[in-house]
């Protein structure tokens, strides 16, 4: 995702910005729903499994809109909300992988609600 960020203009990396606050709940939804395939994830509640991806989201666009675009990703990795997430998903039953598919289906939702708006 950093070389997707690095490429773009800063109009464009605001816009997703506001993207990502203004359809916060609608993009939980549909990352929701993807991950709920993941053999881990398809008992846990929602709020389980909401977990801290509501407080990524917030950090990262809070990111995209403070930081250069290119320091975006460096400065998100850098919150605590991740490595949180990372452990409680370790304490529900998840692998590594599944993690790290649960971070890929999140950026999938995130660049197809952009792709829509046609934020580049």
């Amino acid at each position: 995702m950093h070389a997707f960020i690095h490429d773009v203009k800063a109009p464009e990396v605001e816009k997703l910005a506001r993207l990502i606050q203004e359809n916060r709940e609608a993009v939980l939804a549909d990352w929701r729903e993807k991950v709920r395939q993941l053999p881990s994830a398809k008992d846990l509640d929602t709020p389980v499994l909401n977990d801290h991806v509501p407080a990524l989201l917030d950090e990262l666009a809070a990111a995209l809109i403070i930081n250069a675009p290119d320091q975006t990703m460096e400065s998100a990795s850098r919150q605590a909300g991740p490595r949180i997430h990372g452990v409680q998903r370790f304490e529900v039953g998840f692998n590594i992988a599944e993690v790290v598919a649960e971070y890929g289906l999140l950026r999938e939702v995130i660049k197809s609600f952009a792709e829509r708006r046609r934020i580049t």
